[in-house]
Order: C-alpha cells, then sequence, then structure tokens
C-alpha cells in the first residue's frame, strides 16, 4: 500500500472545541496541537467561519483559475499545499475530515458546536450564566478560565492542559492507534 493510501484509510476522529465567541477557543487549540504533537500525533485542525475569508485573492493565479471555472484549485509550494474547492452548501465537518483530512491522528475542530462529535467546552467568566448551545455529541471535557462549582464532565483549568492531553488520548487517540 502506498503511503497515500494508507494515510487516507480512515475518518480521523474529531473534537469538537466549543465556546462563546472570545472565551479562548483558539488559545486552547493552539496550545493543545504541541502537546499531542510532542506525543507523536499528527494533528489537523479545522476553523469554521461564518463569514468571509480572503485565502483566494483577486488577481492571483489561483484567483484567476477559479474564476476560469476550476472546481478545484491546489495552490502548492515546498513544505505546504493549499486546496480551495467548491462545496455544495455549508461545509459538515464529517465531510472535511474524511475527504481532507484522513492523514491526522485527530480533527481539532472550532465553530461546528453543533455537529454530533465529542466536545470540549471553554467556559470564560465573561458570559456568567449563558450556556453555549451544542447540538448532539458527548462534552468530554470542559477548560474552565476561572474556578467554578464541580459538576458534570472533567473541568480542566488553563494551567492543566497536560491533563487535558492525557484525556483526549486515553479517550479518543488509543481507538485511532489499535485500528
Amino acid at each position: 500500500m502506498c503511503r497515500e493510501e494508507e494515510t487516507h484509510r480512515k475518518t480521523p476522529p474529531v473534537v469538537v472545541v466549543a465556546g462563546h465567541s472570545n472565551s479562548g477557543k483558539t488559545t486552547l487549540v493552539e496550545q493543545l496541537v504541541p502537546l499531542l504533537r510532542v506525543r507523536g500525533y499528527r494533528i489537523a485542525t479545522v476553523k469554521h467561519s461564518r463569514h468571509a475569508f480572503d485565502m483566494d485573492r483577486p488577481g492571483k493565479d489561483t484567483w484567476r483559475h477559479r474564476r476560469a471555472g476550476a472546481d478545484t484549485t491546489v495552490a502548492a509550494r515546498p513544505g505546504e499545499i493549499a486546496v480551495i474547492r467548491d462545496w455544495p452548501g455549508d461545509p459538515r465537518l464529517g465531510d472535511i475530515a474524511r475527504e481532507h483530512l484522513g492523514h491526522a491522528d485527530i480533527v481539532l475542530a472550532e465553530g461546528y458546536k453543533n455537529e454530533p462529535f465529542p466536545k470540549i467546552l471553554v467556559v470564560n467568566p465573561a458570559f456568567p450564566g449563558e450556556r453555549v448551545g451544542l447540538g448532539p455529541g458527548p462534552v468530554l471535557a470542559t477548560l474552565v478560565l476561572s474556578p467554578l462549582p464541580e459538576h458534570g464532565p472533567p473541568r480542566f483549568s488553563a494551567d492543566s492542559l497536560e491533563s487535558l492531553a492525557d484525556l483526549l488520548e486515553g479517550q479518543i487517540l488509543s481507538a485511532r492507534r489499535r485500528e
């Protein structure tokens, strides 16, 4: 089996990092990635946004390719590639993981709180008493940016991220390694 077939054979497990805007979701992802990488895992991240983003700028070659009618455009340079692809409607997280991220051991996703994947809830005291509306999927853990009463899934403070990485390794990544 060639490397490409080997790395794209299975959809990687997905964990959603959910919370209010500006609650610390991106900070959590950027701190978890190196903790998991040092343990030998390949990490993919997905950031969903309802707002437009400017990756394929007017006048650039990839923009011109897309404007000419290409369904998929790849920009490649030594060390990285970027894929720009037409997609009907709002891309589902499971479709993204299956179609593009099979090489990863885990996908950490931001902005898909209504998707049916396990979640890490980031709680910020700036939103007291307000609950984040979550779709289906278990809450694996809650990252609390200040002390709150203990109840529900395991809670982690910002200074106990190694324990959160242990939880992900034990509950999500160990199953991937056995496959």
